[in-house]
């Protein structure tokens, strides 16, 4: 079928070893920039063939059936002539395998057959095939071509392949599989075809690379959706036979339908024709149809397109919610953190309080120590000197002096210089409150004893 990668199919083959001849159409235009890669002289032929059979592939008139016995037609006689003169003048210059390729011959191959018995030549053939859907993007963008003109174009070209060619396909080349695994499809169509590929893959990789440009990759399919069951059937099959191509039993039923649909739908034309206002009715309908086909596929388009934004909100809205996430993740980090700092703190204010208890209890007994050392200055402070020479001169403290002087050193056993009653006062405390007044307690607590008893 036209628009299904047959110029890419054919570049890559004359390079690989094809010859396709001298008189290539090689010009490059808008819709197909790398070439045509077709034989000139067999295009227009093949172009002609179809004019005079009413049957131009692109006009509408493309999609009705050929005649039968259309190829042995008197009128087709210098168009065969001319072929035939091509194919064997080709063959005989070339060293190797001799090819073209050009859409027009799977509506022809009838004829082609023919020819090629005529001429002792063994014909070999591959399949180009692509997503039908993208086809008929392809030709409405570049033709006007309605979907379904352009669907039923690609059903009845790739049937015809196995009408009249059937288990002698012997390979199917995807377009998009080109993109996909180029050295891949290149492997398998080389081996179709008894081509020995280079030693060094390098070699074709770097052929490929020159011929398989991502950036003429015009468009894919992808929505089995758009098209009719038909469509989506057989490209389902070919599909999953490629390399391959399906057996021809996996196309029959298929063909059966379709073959029958088209009488059926012949005889209903041959009807409607001999009653003009039946096919003005007919042809009204035809169109009512058609319009109700756009508005349905414009709504799809519609449909397709509220999809497509509701899609688009749906990840703002999950990529919100995300962000959304993240900040509660980090805010419940940041509480986590808070709640640990503060039981630090707390922990560290019980520390602090319970420092502050003993502090208390620390200053409750300095200020007892503090109150009694202040009742004994009260005591002693009316006559302080006095209060002194008792103390210092007691048994207790004369008994210990020694002891003093030992552990102190004289000067320390020695009364001090008392300057004023204020220190005289607080020298007979600390004396009172000293370690060898306390040593000598039990002492004194014995004499009081004994001076009670005598005093009986």
């Amino acid at each position: 079928m036209h628009r299904s990668g047959t110029s890419l199919l054919a570049s890559l083959l004359q390079a690989l070893g094809v010859d396709l001849g001298p008189d290539l159409l090689l010009e490059g235009k808008p819709d197909n920039e790398a070439g045509y890669w077709e034989h000139k002289g067999i295009a227009e032929e093949q172009e002609a063939i179809l004019d005079r059979l009413g049957r131009t592939w692109y006009q509408p008139e493309g999609l009705v059936p050929l005649p039968d016995g259309w190829w042995r037609l008197p009128e087709l006689r210098p168009h065969r002539r001319r072929l035939a003169d091509i194919v064997r003048a080709e063959t005989a210059a070339s060293v190797g395998p001799w090819g073209f390729k050009d859409p027009r011959t799977v509506r022809l191959l009838p004829l082609w057959q023919e020819i090629f018995a005529d001429a002792g030549v063994e014909p070999t053939y591959i399949l180009a095939v692509r997503d039908p859907e993208a086809v008929a993007r392809s030709l409405a963008r570049r033709d006007g071509m309605t979907p379904a003109a352009a669907q039923l174009l690609w059903l009845e070209h790739t049937l015809d392949a196995f009408r009249h060619a059937g288990d002698r396909i012997v390979g199917v080349v995807d377009y998009d599989a080109w993109f996909e695994q180029p050295v891949a499809v290149a492997r398998a169509t080389m081996a179709r075809l008894g081509i020995a590929w280079p030693a060094d893959e390098r070699q074709l990789e770097a052929v490929l690379a020159g011929i398989v440009r991502p950036d003429l990759r015009h468009g894919t399919g992808g929505n089995p959706a758009r098209l009719m069951p038909e469509a989506r059937e057989l490209y389902g099959l070919l599909r999953q036979s490629a390399p391959d191509a399906p057996p021809l039993a996996a196309v029959a039923p298929l063909l059966a339908r379709v073959d029958g649909a088209r009488r059926l739908l012949a005889a209903w034309g041959e009807e409607a024709a001999r009653h003009p206002a039946h096919a003005q009715k007919v042809a009204g309908l035809a169109q009512d149809i058609a319009a109700l086909h756009a508005e349905a596929i414009r709504q799809r388009a519609q449909a397709e397109s509220d999809i497509a934004q509701q899609q688009a909100r749906a990840d703002a809205y999950a990529r919100d919610f995300v962000q959304l996430q993240w900040f509660y993740d980090e805010l419940e980090q940041r509480r986590a953190a808070a709640q640990a700092e503060i039981a630090a703190r707390d922990a560290r204010i019980a520390a602090l309080e319970a420092e502050r208890a003993r502090a208390d209890i620390h200053r409750a007994a300095v200020e007892a120590e503090s109150a009694g050392r202040q009742r004994l200055l009260d005591a002693v402070m009316p006559d302080p000197a006095r209060a002194l020479d008792e103390v210092w001169n007691s048994t207790s403290l004369r008994l210990v002096r020694p002891l003093q002087r030992l552990l102190a050193g004289r000067a320390a056993a020695e009364r001090p210089a008392t300057p004023t009653p204020e220190d005289q006062a607080r020298l007979a405390v600390a004396l009172q409150q000293g370690f060898f007044w306390n040593l000598t307690g039990p002492l004194r607590a014995a004499g009081r004893l004994l001076r009670g008893r005598r005093q009986r």
